[in-house]
């Protein structure tokens, strides 16, 4: 078995399917999601794209698997996975395929990442192994005989250096155990014997061997940018050198997105902007993230230009009320862009809290008041949404609407939460103006405890 990515499947017209499949993903209810990759996997379990989308998906579900949902999925899997081996044998993509069947129920089942890993590595699929291996680990990070198994699985595949990362953390934790050190051994042997195949092949190939050499490093590279986020201009570069062309070739969405990634970091903001309305003109819908993705960028232009006019005012005539007039045209921007999102998607709480936000950063705290009245429906941002609430009504010296409000939000919001500590203050400041003043220490001290620098809480609690 062989990892294929979707770079290796040589009709364009799969290529974009699948690549359609992929923004699709993107908006589906996630269990329907799942399904549709699951699916893929079990008839082509080489494919690593497939692989790494639906593993991502599973990931997102498994906070949400109910603890006896998972029981029973445990168990059905372990007998149907016994049956299957009976009477199937060989047939790796039924076991496989019974392995991935279970995940997409409950993904936390250690068992089944075990059986892909073994049934992987008897088939010459160590790098499906790694995979299964690398996730029950996280799953159970104690476990030894996992840590011990995902060691050899790297070995495996070519990966030595890190099955030796795995058996010196072993023994750190195992000082003396004979098996392990075993294993650390016959890794580090791994390292020498795969360092000599590589000079070896270097040897017969001495006159393009570093040309090559390059090529995969620079592939290797760009597919870790790809898979991840584009540190610097460097970086930046490279993508947009290899995605150019792709987007002429297939017009691929993630394309689109990772150019307009790259972009931004090279600080193209109109391009990158460009790149990623081409994505939401394909989607024919608003899609309330990219709007956002979208809406960042122009306030990063609005920024830079804001930047550009205070470092050199004397390049501009008027320069303090050219400032002036971006700063407002950012703030009305933004207020409009998350009052389009929240009209769009009427029943989505988290867009009303973001334009209450909005608006109460801009001063308009009417209509603050009003989207936080809504966001504080929602669990989430029940305890903020009453804070700012109680904090408007304070700016119009309503104080006795305001101090139910601030003991609700007090209560409601967690001590870590951003809000939690102004909450406690000023609900404290109202009990020292009735002249509850026990109360008003109790409060006070408890945000001493925890941000002895807040305000003037150390005052307070003097006096």
């Amino acid at each position: 078995m062989k990892p294929k990515k979707v770079t290796d499947i040589t009709s364009a017209q799969m290529r974009s399917s699948f690549t359609k499949m992929l923004e699709k993903s993107k908006s589906m209810e996630l269990n329907a999601a799942i399904v549709m990759f699951r699916e893929i996997v079990k008839s082509d379990p080489e494919f690593v794209d497939a692989r790494n989308r639906l593993r991502e998906l599973e990931m997102q579900a498994l906070p949400e698997v109910k603890p006896f949902k998972a029981l029973i999925s445990n168990l059905k899997f372990n007998f149907i996975f016994l049956i299957l081996k009976i009477f199937s044998g060989k047939n790796v993509i039924a076991l496989l395929g019974c392995c991935e069947d279970a995940l997409s129920v409950n993904p936390g089942n250690v068992s089944a990442w075990q059986k892909m890993a073994t049934v992987a590595s008897a088939n010459d699929g160590a790098f499906i192994a790694v995979e299964a291996l690398e996730f029950a680990r996280k799953l159970k990070p104690k476990d030894k005989n996992i840590a011990v198994a995902l060691a050899d699985a790297y070995v495996q595949n070519c990966e030595a250096e890190k099955a030796v990362m795995v058996y010196q953390e072993l023994l750190r934790n195992n000082p003396g155990n004979a098996k392990i050190k075993a294993g650390l051994k016959a890794a580090t042997v791994a390292i020498s014997t795969q360092s000599s195949n590589d000079d070896i092949e270097d040897e017969d190939n001495a006159d393009n061997s570093k040309s090559e050499n390059e090529r995969k490093k620079e592939e290797a590279l760009l597919q870790q940018i790809m898979d991840g986020t584009i540190r610097d201009e460097a970086q930046a570069q490279l993508v947009i050198e290899k995605l150019t062309a792709v987007v002429k070739e297939s017009n691929s969405l993630d394309a689109h997105r990772k150019l307009a990634e790259a972009y931004k970091v090279a600080k193209d903001y109109d391009t990158a902007i460009s790149h990623l309305n081409v994505v939401a003109q394909s989607l024919g819908t608003l899609d309330a993230k990219l709007d956002k993705d979208i809406e960042r960028l122009y306030v990063l232009k609005y920024d830079a230009n804001i930047a550009e006019v205070t470092a050199h005012p004397e390049k501009y005539e008027n320069a303090e009320e050219i400032i002036q007039q971006l700063n407002d045209e950012k703030i009305a921007f933004k207020i409009e862009r998350a009052r389009v999102r929240s009209n769009q998607f009427i029943n989505d709480i988290h867009l009303h809290y973001e334009l209450a936000l909005e608006y109460y950063n801009a001063g308009y705290l009417e209509e603050a008041y009003r989207e936080f009245e809504i966001s504080q429906k929602n669990a989430q941002h029940k305890g903020n949404a009453l804070y700012y609430m109680a904090r408007i009504l304070l700016v119009d010296g309503d104080v006795d609407k305001a101090m139910p409000l601030l003991q609700k939000a007090y209560e409601t919001l967690g001590i870590k939460e951003r809000n939690f500590k102004p909450a406690a203050y000023y609900l404290g400041i109202l009990y020292e103006n009735e002249g509850n003043s026990d109360k008003a220490y109790e409060l006070f001290s408890e945000i001493y405890q925890i941000a002895p620098n807040f305000k003037d809480v150390a005052e307070r609690i003097k006096k």
